[in-house]
């Protein structure tokens, strides 16, 4: 008993330390963008304190050791005796890997590797270098070398916590405040107006000095500063910009909105303060050409006070403070539940509803109106339990993202290019399962925009691109289903080279006529590759075929757009569960079929009169536009007599359009998503089957693949 308690023990370790591990490896890449940064170094600090604590705890002796050498490392970097650099966060990211081989390994694998020697020494070479120069140099040691000689004053800024403090911050304002300079005249005072912002919540002020005239010039009744605000709030612009109601008139006052605290992407310092017009983006990007600290080297050149840079790095600082905060809280309160469990869970509540829905019916068929409210009720609880447990199974895609940051770092280092990866819309919810599933598309997918898709640096210069490439990653939902999109702005595919490369392999024929479309799936097809030589990473004509097949039995879509020499798109439209969908159920004869909910755009009656004929397409005019439609009868070989009357069912997928003619539009119903059997895993525009509550099978029905069949016209568009 007491073996398998332990072992549940270091099992919960396992997983709490992959959490960890990842937290280590985000902080070092947001770290290495922005040095920095304090909040950085602190997640970094937090992170490898907690592995070394629970480690201890549950005996995985080289993962103490690790994280402890590595722990005094960043001990001297938050202490200002230790700079960081691309070098530390190299090691430091490897350090991270060696932790997750020895976690695997285990707690009896007590002897360290070769590796681990290696990288414990070299973090105690470090420590002792930065001791030494310490020592020397009065403890200024390495940060005064590498640290930009206005940016650590960002810690020196005046702050205050009101009594808005404790609510929950909703709002990030960036307060810029110029009085008039005979504001005191007029019987106000500026400082007090400050302190009404201190009463609203978290708020850094910076006074701008230098317009303030030497002493033996200075006039005690006029105002010579202006300041500037950052203020963490849970009250509104409205509120706001009231504290300064009576001095607005006369003053140069700007209140700027900043980022969401949710948001993950890091700030960077010259984005800052060309965004609050304090430096050109010209001047920003000639500085940075030469590869010194952007804050001291705008300062030493003139083209912004210290005060400004002072000033941008507070904002950059409270608002990944407040980010950084909002994460943590996020994870407070919560339980962790074995996935196994939760998917059970998710199993017994789809069986629910099917009970439900037999339940109903069978009231409904012997007339039992005094059982009718009850149903309805248990009907109310059975949804609500529904969307519960698919809520628990829902995680933001996010997660997911995050770990692509690092395999861009690698890649572009090891290909000589200099790329940055670029998330957005992480907050989007998806099944954990499927989201597990998509990790290896989008990593390739990744993967292959940085090698295939983006220029070395000599070539983007030479086209007038900026030399460093962009890959992003974004997401976003639509109804029941989840947009996904990477991109670059590389060169692009080459529609050209693709078709010859197609029909040397006989993938198309010689005169055959394509469009830029129906050229870019091609890339998709097994064994497809345009690159001539094969490396490591690329050109053996493997992984998009796979990327297809993954998004399609998530009963996906996968678009690719481009423009040679500007960059490509790849969308991908997964649906946000395979467990349960909301359906409406159709009937033709005496067979039902359900099409998700999400996909329907309207249904109106149709009649044999309201067919349109065009070069033998099935047509039938809707709102003034013709929209091809399929007959359900035909497609699954139903061989009943059609009604005079018919259902056509619209139905889009991405910008197309399609009908779905069927004899009966049944109604609403939750469908419990069956996974075929293997015989029929392929049948094309079927994605699963329900269970009904008459104990029926009905097909649930595949709309985009449905969509695509009959706009590329394989089937139900010809006579």
């Amino acid at each position: 008993m007491s073996g398998n308690l332990e072992n549940g023990f270091q099992h919960a370790f396992r997983q709490e330390a992959e959490e960890l591990l990842q937290e280590l490896e985000d902080a070092l890449l947001s770290l290495e963008e922005v040095p920095h940064s304090v909040s950085y170094v602190d997640r970094v600090f937090r992170a490898l304190h907690t592995l070394k604590g629970s480690g201890a705890m549950f005996g995985f002796e080289r993962v103490v050791t690790l994280s402890h050498e590595t722990e005094s490392v960043f001990d001297l970097v938050k202490n200002g005796r230790l700079g960081v650099d691309s070098e530390m966060i190299d090691l430091t990211l490897r350090v991270r890997d060696s932790i997750r081989s020895a976690l695997e390994a285990g707690p009896e694998e007590g002897e360290p590797s070769a590796e681990e020697l290696e990288l414990i020494a070299a973090l105690r070479r470090i420590a002792e270098a930065a001791a030494h120069s310490g020592s020397e140099h009065g403890g200024s040691g390495a940060a005064g070398d590498r640290s930009s000689s206005v940016e650590p004053e960002a810690s020196s800024a005046v702050s205050a916590a009101g009594k808005g403090a404790s609510e929950t911050p909703k709002y990030i304002f960036r307060v810029r405040f110029s009085p008039p300079s005979e504001v005191f005249l007029r019987g106000a005072d500026p400082t007090s107006l400050l302190d009404e912002l201190r009463e609203l919540g978290e708020c850094e002020v910076i006074a701008h000095t230098s317009d303030v005239p030497r002493l033996g010039e200075l006039d005690p009744q006029y105002c010579h500063c202006k300041w500037d605000i950052i203020l963490t709030t849970s009250h509104d612009e409205d509120t706001v910009r009231g504290v300064f109601i009576f001095v607005e008139e006369d003053s140069e006052l700007v209140i700027d909105y900043l980022e969401d605290p949710a948001e993950e992407a890091p700030r960077k310092l010259g984005e800052i303060l060309v965004e609050r017009g304090d430096v050109s983006p010209d001047a920003v990007e000639s500085v940075l050409k030469t590869k010194q600290p952007l804050g001291r080297m705008l300062v030493e050149q003139g083209l912004v006070t210290g005060e400004a840079v002072h000033a941008a790095l507070v904002e950059q600082q409270r608002v990944q403070s407040v980010q950084q905060r909002t994460h943590q809280e996020q994870r407070t309160g919560s339980v962790r539940v074995d996935l196994e469990k939760l998917d059970t869970l998710v199993d017994l509540v789809g069986e629910a509803v099917t009970s439900h829905a037999r339940l109903s019916r069978t009231v409904t068929d012997d007339e039992r109106s005094d059982l009718s409210p009850i149903v309805e009720e248990l009907g109310r609880h059975v949804t609500r339990l529904r969307e519960v447990a698919m809520g628990m199974r829902m995680v933001p895609i996010g997660q997911a993202f995050s770990r692509f940051q690092r395999v861009t770092r690698d890649l572009s280092r090891q290909l000589g290019k200099d790329v940055r990866l670029v998330t957005g819309g992480g907050e989007t919810e998806l099944d954990k399962r499927i989201i597990e599933r998509l990790t290896d598309p989008l990593l390739h997918l990744v993967r292959n925009a940085v090698d295939h898709g983006m220029e070395d640096e000599r070539t983007r210069k030479e086209a007038g691109k900026p030399a460093q490439g962009t890959v992003q990653l974004r997401a976003g939902q639509a109804g029941g289903m989840v947009n996904i999109e990477v991109s670059d702005d590389g060169k692009g595919l080459d529609d050209k080279a693709i078709l010859r490369q197609a029909r040397e392999r006989g993938l198309v024929g010689n005169e055959a006529e394509l469009t830029e479309e129906e050229i870019y799936g091609l890339i998709f097809e097994p064994g497809f590759s345009t690159v001539s030589e094969v490396s490591d990473l690329s050109g053996r004509g493997v992984g998009m075929d796979v990327v297809k097949r993954t998004i399609e039995a998530l009963n996906g879509t996968l678009k690719v757009r481009s423009e040679h020499g500007s960059g490509t798109v790849v969308s991908l439209q997964i649906p946000l569960t395979l467990a349960i969908v909301d359906g409406l159920l159709l009937r033709i004869g005496d067979r039902h079929y359900v099409v998700p909910l999400a996909s329907v755009d309207e249904c109106v009656e149709f009649t044999s009169q309201d067919q349109a004929g065009e070069n033998g397409q099935r047509l039938v005019e809707i709102r003034g536009k013709l929209v091809p439609y399929l007959d359900l009868r035909q497609l699954f070989e139903i061989k009943t007599d059609a009604p005079n009357v018919s259902q056509l069912v619209i139905v889009s997928s991405d910008d197309d359009r399609i009908g779905l003619l069927v004899e009966e539009v049944v109604g609403q119903m939750q469908a419990v998503i069956k996974a075929l059997g293997p015989l029929y895993r392929n049948v094309e525009g079927v994605s699963g089957a329900t269970i009904l509550g008459t104990g029926e099978i009905a097909l649930i029905l595949d709309t985009p693949r449905l969509v695509n069949m009959v706009t590329t016209g394989i089937v139900g568009a010809r006579r």
